[in-house]
This record gives structure tokens, C-alpha cells and sequence, in this order.
């Protein structure tokens, strides 16, 4: 993981101990995004998530925002379970 400030890192790290303290699916993700096997995901803070993929000349990026539910027909969607997916 590379980190492009400390609140990013903060944050990623309140919505990934809630997640794992929780579900043993979100504590499979978290491990398999950290392993060294996987390319490095640059976690930023933004006004929206957005998550492209790594690519042989690009790490995979992940847009993170704490601060914003989702809302869907079917029902909402946490901001740390928008990071999980």
C-alpha cells in the first residue's frame, strides 16, 4: 500500500478495522490486498471512490471517500463497505 497522506492512511485504517473486526470475507480482502504478491494500490482521499485496476505501467489506485454513503435502490452502502468493493 502506498499512501498519498497520513489522514489517507487513517482513514483507510478506521474502515479496515471495522470491516475485519466484523466480517472474515473483508479480513480475507485486506490480507490479499496487502500481500506482496499483489501489484501496490495507492490509496488516496477524494470527493468519490473510484478504483482502476494496476496495469503493467500503473499501480492499481483506489479513490477513497470517508465521508459519503451510497445510496441505491435496493438500499445504502457504508463508506468503508464502498472500500471494500
Amino acid at each position: 500500500m502506498a499512501f498519498a497522506s497520513p489522514e489517507a492512511q487513517k482513514q483507510y485504517n478506521v474502515a479496515k478495522a471495522y470491516l475485519t473486526n466484523n466480517a472474515p470475507t473483508a479480513r480475507a480482502l485486506f490480507k490479499n490486498a496487502e500481500s506482496l504478491k499483489n501489484p501496490t494500490i495507492d490509496i488516496s482521499l477524494g470527493k468519490q471512490s473510484l478504483m482502476p485496476p494496476a496495469s503493467t505501467f500503473s499501480n492499481a489506485k483506489i479513490q477513497f471517500d470517508p465521508n459519503t454513503i451510497f445510496i441505491f435502490e435496493g438500499g445504502t452502502q457504508s463508506p468503508t463497505t464502498a472500500l471494500a468493493h
